[in-house]
């Protein structure tokens, strides 16, 4: 029976699965309570995904020997793959009972309590397991798991180095450290990390997924499609791949792909919220807004980054369906000051519709805001819309109106500046010179790649006779003031312009003094545009969907001209047609 019984372990040792099974079947048939053959017999039909079999084998060994603390935690392990969490950890419980030093228990109870979101106990299991064995590369891997979880990140990852540092072919360690690095945004040490899952075994859709994340946020798309391509090419029923490969197409101008990318993803999983709303982004680049504006709807169900009060607001969601006569209609705002800007001109629709209208807006902007119509009422406190009769997110305006780019309401403007600060800083900016206020950096992040531009870009501009550039930025990108080149000048408004709760209504106010602004795509041309002050906006190549592909003008703002790049990247050639039309604006000669 042990010749037997070993000829089964060799076997299982060498990987050869299906013959050890018949083996350790035959050892059973003979010795049906052979504790040592139903333990591995038990090891064997986990490592086959044949979990049920698994356990029943386990629980069988247990049986036969309660104090089999091995049984017990491999029991723990199976249950754990069945979800059977609590289950699974009554069994590493068990486990550690009869061997309190057992170090594989701590560590695989404390997977199971993860999996519980016990984070704080697992983490406590970890460290224990790693007092017993500190060596064990497995367990760094999966407490960098439960970090991650906790937001720890940098402890996170170094756990996952102590893993690599202990075991440097541990490729889920390496792929787990990737994922960890893109959430940090630093993508080049992602790249590496895949590269190394990869090359250690670990050739999997996930892999080449987060590698293809990583090369285009390095700005390298065409090596990124191609590990999107590898990764469709693994597994087609990949979700990741096709929605992240449709994104790039969507900044290559390739339409028709992103589209069926999209689609591709929706097809698999028709609640694939980011596919969805992806698509909404790239009909409304394209005009179609009909379509677009349905489709945009998905953005509320695409996790935390939509506001809980949008979500959960108590009043019935109103889309156009029924009048607004003599209803109350509570909108809110969702996302940042620009689309607040733009989107709430939809208020006075509802107004006119015969609503009464409530609108809650960022606090920074509700001064502002009151300029919209004397029977806006601009409410701070979510109580005082209680009694609304319904509710609409301030994106939804526009498909609750049935925009299409025809009915755009870009009657100009809607906003408006105080009087008595337009005086005062008719005083503190005079007279004198071509006024053209400037901006040149939105908020940071990868979301905003590629929309901000040096402000040194403007130097050409500052050399123009009479020209004075004052600048309207704040917070990010007002270091690059202090690097100016020695033949650049740039105006700034006093250490207290744009501060506090006013700061779009000081900002309104030193607009009116502008003879041109030139922004890039933030809350500034929104702001400009609500007033109807001339504004040039400048564009990365593939711009945000409110400003439409290849026109020169907007039809949100009639006062807006475009500028774009005609290949990514290239704001030269954009500078260069702004100091053309500049100098012909001023009647002067180009040169």
């Amino acid at each position: 029976m042990n010749d037997l019984r070993e000829h089964a372990y060799a076997l299982h040792q060498r990987g050869a699965l299906a013959e050890a099974e018949q083996v350790y079947r035959a050892v059973l048939d003979r010795q049906p309570d052979d504790l040592q053959t139903l333990v591995m017999f038990g090891v064997l039909a986990a490592q086959s995904r044949k979990l049920e079999q698994a356990a029943d084998l386990f629980e069988r060994a247990i049986s036969i020997d309660q104090q089999a603390s091995t049984a017990h935690n491999n029991l723990g392990i199976v249950l754990t793959d069945l979800r059977r969490y609590q289950d699974a950890v009554a069994s590493f419980d068990r486990a550690i009972a009869l061997a309190p030093d057992y170090a594989d228990a701590y560590s695989n109870r404390g997977v199971a309590l993860g999996h519980m979101q016990r984070f704080r106990q697992a983490l406590s299991d970890y460290d224990r397991a790693l007092a017993l064995q500190p060596h064990a590369a497995s367990t760094h891997n999966n407490r960098a798991g439960v970090l991650c979880q906790v937001g720890r990140m940098h402890e996170a990852l170094h756990s996952y180095d102590q893993a690599i540092a202990l075991q440097p072919t541990f490729a889920l360690a390496h792929l787990n450290r990737a994922d960890l690095l893109l959430r940090l945004s630093r993508p080049g040490e992602a790249l590496y990390s895949c590269d190394q899952a990869i090359a250690h075994g670990c050739d999997s859709a996930h892999a080449h997924v987060n590698r293809g994340i990583a090369l285009k946020d390095l700005s390298q798309p065409t090596e990124a499609l191609a590990s999107f391509d590898r990764a469709i090419a693994l597994d087609p029923g990949d979700l990741a791949a096709p929605y992240n490969r449709g994104r790039i197409f969507m900044h290559q101008y390739r339409f028709a792909e992103a589209l069926a990318d999209f689609d591709r993803c929706i097809g698999l999983q028709p609640d694939h919220a980011e596919a969805n709303n992806a698509k909404a982004m790239c009909l409304l680049l394209l005009g179609q807004f009909e379509h677009g504006w349905r489709l945009h709807e998905w953005r509320n169900r695409r996790g935390s980054s939509f506001p809980a009060r949008v979500l959960q607001f108590p009043r019935p969601l109103w889309l156009g369906e029924q009048s607004l006569a003599g209803k109350t209609l509570f909108i809110h705002w969702e996302q940042g000051f620009g689309d607040t800007i733009q989107f709430c001109r939809y208020a006075r629709l509802a107004q006119q519709a015969g609503a009464r209208v409530l609108l809650e807006v960022q606090p920074v902007l509700r001064r502002l805001l009151r300029t919209l119509s004397p029977a806006i009422e601009i409410v701070a406190d979510l109580g005082l819309a209680a009694g609304a009769d319904c509710h609409c997110p301030l994106l939804s305006l526009p498909l609750a109106f049935r925009t299409n780019i025809d009915t755009i309401p870009a009657e100009v403007p809607y906003l408006a500046a105080e009087p008595d600060r337009v005086a005062r800083w008719r005083h503190r900016l005079g007279d004198g010179g071509y006024r053209i206020g400037i901006c040149w950096q939105g908020s940071t992040g990868l979301v905003d790649a590629g929309r901000s531009f040096p402000l040194a870009m403007f130097r050409p501009l500052a050399q123009i006779p009479g020209v004075r550039l004052i600048s309207l930025q704040t917070h990010c990108g007002t270091d690059q003031l202090q690097a100016l080149p020695p033949d650049m000048s740039v105006e700034t408004l006093g250490e207290d312009f744009d501060l506090g709760p006013d700061a779009f209504v000081e900002r309104a106010a030193v607009m009116q003094h502008l003879h041109l602004i030139i922004t890039c795509d933030t809350a500034v041309a929104h702001l400009a545009g609500a007033l109807a002050r001339p504004t040039w906006v400048v564009l990365k190549r593939t711009p945000d969907w409110r400003w439409l592909l290849e026109r020169g003008d907007s039809p949100w703002y009639p006062t807006h001209r475009l500028y774009r790049q005609r290949s990514a990247g290239d704001w030269l050639g954009v500078f260069a047609r702004l100091h053309s039309d500049l100098r012909k604006q001023l009647g002067l000669a180009n040169r």
